[in-house]
């Protein structure tokens, strides 16, 4: 192992909020990027085996660290949660809508959100007797379908819970992902969710193998996972994960990191990006 990558172990498990990772996440980006000579993206086709080896490179050596900021506005409204005690199943189903408003107003369509709680906690109670376990214990591909047809839940939404809630191998793709892909025109506008979802996967798959195989640091680094959290972390953060899993959580964190702090939806600030240098000529 190079310095550098000691450098960058050293700050992935410090306790610093710190990822050098998302330098990582920019070298593996390269691959998908560099043959890009126009500003038509290719077939999916033509992308999905460059994204598949960008992936099986070993993580290489960052150059620069950036510290992932934490959202802000969500964090407070888990933090109320937290402290009126009721982040969790019974907390919410007993908690009045108007009580529910107030503590998450600061994370946006506060009233809208709440709603979609109160009636994910009755769904939960009517088919599975209130029991998240019963529940993410479906099998993915079946809980992805029930999750989907309940009211309020898309793609991003269902996949995050099947990911983040319920350790299900399930790649979520936000507005984060198709910003960054659409402008190093790694895709095209009409390019679906699903297809991103499952380039990503494709792609990701055989590098979870090849770790969860091996006995090195690599194994080492995807059973540690990230640190630095605001608080102490959740039964569910530390429940067990496979390696796949733990490989789209990581990934999917990048991509928010480098999406918040640079990729910006009006003002990106390219300067300084450790994705700047990948960006195709046109």
């Amino acid at each position: 192992m190079t310095p550098l990558m000691q450098e960058a172990r050293a700050l992935m498990t410090s306790g610093d909020a710190t990822t050098a990772a998302a330098l990582d996440f920019a070298r593996r980006f390269r691959a998908t990027t560099a043959h890009l000579k126009s500003s038509e993206p290719p077939p999916l086709t033509a992308l999905r085996p460059k994204l598949k080896a960008m992936m099986d490179d070993a993580r290489s050596d960052p150059d620069v660290s950036q510290k992932l900021e934490v959202f802000a506005f969500v964090e407070k409204a888990l933090a109320n949660l937290r402290a009126a005690h009721v982040l969790t199943v019974s907390g919410i189903r007993g908690i009045s809508l108007e009580e529910l408003q107030c503590l998450i107003r600061s994370a946006g369509h506060f009233r809208q959100k709440a709603k979609r709680l109160k009636l994910f906690v009755e769904f939960l109670d009517q088919q599975y007797k209130g029991s998240l376990t019963k529940l993410l214990a479906r099998p993915t591909e079946k809980l992805r379908e029930e999750l989907l047809s309940l009211h309020g839940i898309g793609p991003e939404t269902a996949d995050s819970i099947l990911l983040y809630a319920g350790n299900h191998p399930v790649f979520v793709v936000d507005a984060y992902t198709r910003r960054i892909l659409g402008r190093h025109m790694a895709l095209s506008e009409n390019t679906t969710y699903e297809e991103i979802r499952k380039l990503f996967e494709e792609a990701l798959t055989p590098i979870a193998h090849s770790i969860a195989d091996s006995d090195g640091d690599e194994r080492h680094h995807l059973e540690a996972g990230l640190r630095g959290a605001a608080h102490p972390p959740s039964a569910m953060s530390t429940a067990k994960r496979t390696a796949l899993a733990q490989v789209y959580n990581e990934m999917h964190g990048l991509i928010v990191g480098v999406g918040k702090n640079y990729c910006r939806k009006s003002q990106a600030r390219c300067d300084g990006c450790p994705l700047q240098k990948f960006l195709p000529r046109v």
